[in-house]
């Protein structure tokens, strides 16, 4: 089993955590991946916070690695 990273995000619209279709092998990639994003979205950027989380190869998910935002 090979775990695969993600990157979720937050808007706090009430919909919860949403995340795309990119699935990271490198942690390190991934985590800075995230925080590229949530750091160049503008001070009032949509993003009210960003996870890493790590899931199996299926897609489940194992744990969170990594959090940048206001509800860390």
């Amino acid at each position: 089993m090979k775990n695969k990273y993600e990157i979720w995000w937050y808007f706090g619209d009430g919909e919860g955590y949403q995340h795309g279709e990119s699935r990271f092998t490198n942690k390190k990639e991934a985590i800075k991946v995230a925080k590229w994003i949530y750091d160049n979205q503008g001070e009032d950027g949509p993003i009210m916070n960003i996870r890493v989380i790590k899931t199996d190869d299926c897609g489940e998910y194992i744990d969170k690695v990594a959090e940048f935002g206001d509800l860390k």
